[in-house]
């Protein structure tokens, strides 16, 4: 029973992504200056959780895949 609240505080202490993908996830990061050439428009986002690029302002893709 212990073991089971510990690993539910943990999981309810991590912060829930935004419905939709920004950089006002707590897990987006810039992405890499080599993924953006020489149009520095920032569509897409780097997912520190997927450690993955993912496209911005779409709905979250770990939301999704998680179903949280």
């Amino acid at each position: 029973m212990a073991k089971r609240k510990r690993k539910l505080a943990r999981r309810s202490s991590q912060p829930a992504p935004p419905e939709i993908c920004s950089f006002n996830c707590p897990y987006s990061d810039f992405p890499p200056a080599y993924t953006a050439g020489a149009c520095r428009t920032m569509s897409a986002v780097y997912c520190r959780k997927l450690r993955r690029l993912v496209d911005r302002n779409r709905p979250c893709h770990w939301r999704a895949a998680s179903g949280a």
